[in-house]
């Protein structure tokens, strides 16, 4: 039982993401063999419910779920999500103020996009913040950079367009009714896809609508 509860605290889902719980119950199972471990039905039960309630929950209230259901041990950052061999903690960035939901690295800059509604720019040579970008009224889920412009994706359902150069906000693209998870530069097209079951695809020439496809 207190093995089964201690698995449970581990596990629970830094990102919520399904490969990164395999990859952890694979490890659990494999070294608590003969210890009850995974095998335990009450954990399974546990594990399943929790999951459950996460696909339930609206994409705005997210972060507040997590922050809910994770202890702070859980929180920090663990050694043990680093899968490269060698690899190690260079340098922790601090700057937001929530969690930080997307990255996207191009020309020696990071770029953060963070629960907070604002984005980081980082140098990735000094881990130095350059720039802090605030335009959105919602968590800025999805980066993409196409043609020396930054787009960032939003809860709050639009698309917006950056300078790389001055980092100014140049457009905000309307036209989901929902947040935007997803974004994906194509050719001479972005195609955004939003928790309303669209993929709106973008000219980025001329950054207009052309097309948009319903799940």
């Amino acid at each position: 039982e207190r093995r089964g509860v201690e698995l449970l605290r581990h596990l629970r889902f830094p990102l919520m993401d399904g490969q990164y719980l395999a990859l952890e119950i694979h490890q659990k199972s494999s070294s608590n063999s003969g210890c009850g471990g995974i095998r335990d039905c009450s954990l399974l039960k546990s594990l399943t419910t929790e999951a459950a309630l996460w696909q339930i929950v609206p994409a705005e209230s997210k972060h507040l779920f997590k922050l809910q259901h994770l202890s702070p041990a859980v929180l920090q950052p663990r050694r043990g999500s680093w899968r490269f061999g060698g690899s190690h903690i260079r340098h922790v960035l601090r700057g937001h103020r929530e969690e930080v939901q997307a990255l996207k690295i191009c020309a020696g800059k990071l770029i953060s996009g963070s629960v907070d509604c604002s984005m980081s720019v980082w140098d990735t040579v000094t881990c130095h913040r350059e720039a802090q970008l605030v335009k959105h009224q919602g968590a800025v889920c999805a980066l993409e950079v196409a043609g020396g412009r930054l787009f960032s994706g939003s809860v709050d359902k639009t698309v917006c367009v950056w300078d790389m150069t001055t980092w100014a906000c140049l457009h905000v693209l309307v036209g989901h009714s929902k947040s935007v998870f997803v974004l994906k530069a194509l050719d001479d097209w972005v195609l955004s896809g939003s928790d309303d079951g669209s993929i709106k695809v973008w000219q980025l020439s001329h950054l207009d609508l052309c097309d948009s496809v319903c799940a």
